[in-house]
């Protein structure tokens, strides 16, 4: 079989012997065109470059300007080069078979989790009616207003962090390990802590290789336990960790 290499050079000495017999051809007109379909082939290297090349040949020899042995030989190099121009468009054919889209390996890993953006944040409090015409009935709202929400939200993120970052059974979610129920659910819980305000939808792109169904079965178990809390309902609803009092005690057992 050809290589490609070996190909391209013979298409060379393929097209410089012909530019050699040409040189003693005595019909202009047959040299011209002769040499004409010689660059054609060489700027082309395809099959029909090729045959128009080798009818070229053909009837130079059969005209008596290119001798018998330098036909024979041209005219089988060509042959060569027909044969050469299949085999390795068969062998390009069976490659792409082979690369096969359905085997690439998952590239969401590539991508860092971006943070939640001020306006991202708002839209999903929107979502799940925190500014709705019930909002004077939350008893969160007078913090809100106060002036001290960011300082207690940050204290209680950092607690929540500290509790979730001590815990050994979060290190198979970063190794890659999520076979077991408990690493599932520990790798859930951490994906919960890094995004902070995470929906099932983020879930569901980031653990490709989980059901939705077994998502929801474990993202309900650690809302049994306490760990971590839904937000809202429907579509707009999100998942948060729980305070770090309680999450702290269900860590701890």
């Amino acid at each position: 079989m050809f290589t490609k290499e070996f190909f391209n050079q013979r298409s060379f000495e393929v097209v410089w012997a012909v530019f050699r017999v040409a040189e003693y051809i005595k019909r202009e007109k047959m040299r011209e065109v002769l040499e004409n379909k010689a660059l054609e082939y060489i700027y082309r290297k395809d099959l029909e470059s090729l045959a128009s090349l080798e009818d070229v040949v053909r009837l130079a020899v059969n005209i008596k300007e290119i001798s018998q042995i330098n036909g024979k030989v041209i005219l089988r190099e060509i042959d060569n080069l027909r044969q050469a121009i299949f085999d390795i468009s068969a062998h390009q054919n069976r490659t792409l078979i082979e690369k096969d889209p359905e085997k690439a390996p998952n590239v969401e890993t590539i991508f860092s989790k971006p943070p939640v953006l001020a306006s991202e944040f708002s839209k999903i409090l929107k979502e799940v009616s925190f500014f709705d015409n019930n909002h004077k009935n939350n008893p969160a709202m007078p913090l809100e207003k106060s002036g001290k929400a960011e300082v207690e939200k940050d204290k209680e993120n950092s607690q929540n962090f500290e509790v979730v970052e001590n815990n050994p059974a979060i290190a198979n979610k970063k190794s890659g390990n999520v076979n077991s129920v408990e690493d599932k659910q520990m790798a859930i819980l951490e994906t919960i802590k890094e995004r902070v305000f995470c929906r099932l939808r983020d879930l569901i792109a980031l653990y490709p290789e989980m059901s939705e169904r077994t998502l929801r079965y474990n993202i309900q178990k650690l809302i049994d336990k306490g760990l971590i809390e839904r937000v809202g309902s429907g579509p707009g609803s999100f998942l948060k960790l729980k305070k770090a009092s309680k999450l702290a005690k269900k860590t701890a057992s």
